[in-house]
């Protein structure tokens, strides 16, 4: 009988190459434990930033069914939080493109309040675009998509359609080659902007003085102030007829305001009215209470039952007041030319606290009264345009004759130009004024 010889153990090459199998076994495993994990975790990851997308549109979508006027802006109109605007809110990515947040205005602290709708996530980023709806003027289509750095398809995507359902305007400014990237929106009570005019009265004083330079008469290092008034009142025009509903009416003044314009829409007869700045001449003395009292009545005569009229006056003067308007020895405060003035034109102390007595009066009269007679009510900005800032010592009081003491919508305001930048700049400041108090119309831009 044949024996066989059983062994009792292994050798050590088997237990080498057992150990070898088991240890890979148990990696492996622990490989797919991890890569299953790893991928729960992204999948978890997107999951989460895909739902605070969709919440963040949906917070901003209940903001604009309640607001008023809601305008997209392209990235020339918003490119960070440097361009916010006052009295607006806004939906947007944050300056690195890294959230989405929403900046709520606080009226009471006069700033915009940071609010993260969704957090930064480890090297996603955010592209956000929108775009009005073709056939329903206040439906925006809304897309959000999330990045991982360095890539150029969206990870996460994100579309909804948003409502502005009590808006009176939605604007889009968006274009194929620059897409609107923010919202814009607040819930003011507006009216229609179809049915608002602003009108805006220039009243420029082509005085004698207006011929010399801006260091005055004895300055010969400057240039002449009617050469500078001419350049950037045409620009002022060029501004204003970029706007659809405002309306400019010229009011030259030197010893009388003879010869006031008639109310034109800037945005079709802008080169009418840089003629008509062109053709200024200087002579003569200086009738600003002329040149207020014609601006009023301009006013008065263009209110429109059909529209809210937004009514304001340039006045620019490059010296104190020296005639003031007069029919029949007696101070004149009605509509139409005159022939006669009081004063003599000279800078004398009697002269100039006259003139200034009958600004007073007619502001008192006729620009402050808020009686059911009134039909105007009017902010009126005092350019006070030289070099010797002693030659329009009284402008600033102007200003102050033309604000009334508990009613906002009757202000004067004073501004001094003592060159042709500084001149540029206080024109820019006067349509950065309008342009806020018309945000309805041209939203936060500006």
């Amino acid at each position: 009988m044949k024996k066989y010889k059983f062994r009792n153990g292994f050798t050590l090459l088997e237990v080498i190459v057992a150990m070898a199998f088991i240890v890979v076994t148990i990696s492996f495993a622990g490989s797919m434990m991890t890569f299953s994990t790893k991928s729960q975790a992204v999948v978890s990851r997107e999951f989460q930033l895909q739902a605070d997308m969709r919440l963040a549109s949906e917070i901003v979508n209940q903001e604009l069914r309640y607001s008023t006027a809601v305008f997209m802006l392209n990235e020339h109109q918003y490119n960070d939080s440097n361009d916010l605007k006052n009295g607006w809110e806004y939906f947007t990515l944050s300056d690195d493109g890294k959230e989405i947040v929403q900046y709520v205005w606080d009226k009471a602290a006069n700033t915009h309040k940071k609010v993260s709708l969704v957090k930064a996530q480890n090297n996603v980023r955010f592209k956000l675009t929108f775009d009005g709806v073709v056939d329903d003027s206040r439906m925006i289509n809304f897309k959000l998509d999330g990045y991982i750095e360095g890539s150029s398809e969206p990870k996460v995507s994100v579309s909804s359609v948003l409502n502005a359902l009590n808006a009176v305007v939605v604007d889009d400014s968006g274009t194929s080659i620059s897409p609107a990237v923010t919202l814009a929106y607040r819930s003011d009570e507006v009216p229609d902007p179809e049915k608002v005019k602003v009108a805006v009265t220039m009243v420029l004083d082509e005085s004698g003085s207006m011929g010399d330079p801006m260091g005055g008469s004895g300055s010969d290092s400057s240039r002449i102030r009617m050469t500078v008034l001419k350049e950037k009142a045409k620009m002022l025009i060029d501004i204003f007829a970029e706007m659809d509903n405002v309306y400019i009416s010229l009011i030259p003044f030197s010893t009388n305001a003879n010869n006031p314009g008639d109310f034109l829409r800037a945005k079709d007869y802008k080169e009418s009215l840089k003629n008509s700045i062109n053709s200024l001449n200087a002579y003569g003395g200086t009738n600003a209470g002329d040149g207020i009292r014609r601006s009023y009545y301009k006013h008065v005569d263009f209110v429109d039952p059909d529209h809210e009229v937004l009514h304001y006056t340039i006045l620019l003067m490059d010296g104190n007041p020296t005639y003031w308007p007069r029919r029949n020895s007696n101070p004149y405060y009605g509509d139409g030319d005159i022939s006669q003035t009081g004063g003599t034109g000279t800078e004398t102390n009697e002269n100039i606290n006259n003139s200034m007595d009958y600004i007073e009066s007619f502001c008192n009269l006729y620009i402050k009264k808020t009686d059911s007679t009134q039909k105007v009510f009017m902010k009126t900005f005092v350019i006070g345009f030289t070099g010797v800032p002693v030659q329009v010592s009284r402008a600033q009081t102007i200003a102050d004759y033309h604000s009334h003491s508990t009613d906002d919508r009757i202000k004067g305001m004073y501004y001094a130009a003592t060159n042709s930048h500084e001149l540029e700049e206080v024109f820019k400041s006067i349509v950065d004024f309008i342009l806020k108090e018309t945000w309805h119309i041209y939203g936060p831009i500006g």
